[in-house]
């Protein structure tokens, strides 16, 4: 692990500017489990439920490496992580031939990392830095850590002819 510890505002030589690494290697891995039930059309109407429990990890969409001595701090939770997705859609045929279906899907909201939305250490490059700077571990920890509220659920009934 790098023992260099910058403090805020400092550089190691002041002329330089930001300096990126970046990889052409990576890792992405997406494990999911799919429960469905599903009634086909019959007696005028049909339904399909299902459930997906799944985990996006990876080492980040950037390929920028945080940590050059401890690569491992970069893998964390993908930015299309939705643990849970519930979608529940069925169809009814009414009299003279009229299709009355719905889709209602819910899902759990995507990871986000605690950037700062401003640039903490002076380095040109504002919305880079993480809230927390003293460890990069500690940064890389919350990479992608934090949820928000559950996202609202979509509804689409349509009425066909």
């Amino acid at each position: 692990m790098s023992q260099v510890r910058r403090e805020a505002g400092t550089r190691p030589i002041a002329g330089w500017g930001n300096i990126v690494q970046l990889r052409s290697a990576g890792f992405h891995e997406y494990r999911a489990m799919l429960v469905r039930l599903e009634r086909r059309l019959a007696r005028r109407h049909q339904y399909m439920l299902s459930y997906t429990l799944a985990k996006e990890t990876n080492e980040g969409p950037t390929g920028t490496i945080t940590d050059f001595y401890n690569p491992g701090l970069d893998r964390g939770p993908g930015g299309g992580d939705r643990r849970h997705s519930f979608v529940a859609s069925g169809s009814v045929v009414l009299p003279y031939g009229i299709s009355l279906g719905g889709v209602w899907t819910l899902r759990s909201t995507t990871p986000f990392s605690a950037r700062a939305g401003i640039d903490l250490n002076n380095d040109g490059a504002a919305g880079s830095d993480m809230l927390v700077q003293d460890d990069p571990a500690v940064a890389a920890a919350f990479r992608s850590a934090l949820t928000g509220p559950s996202a609202p659920s979509v509804v689409d009934a349509p009425l066909l002819r």
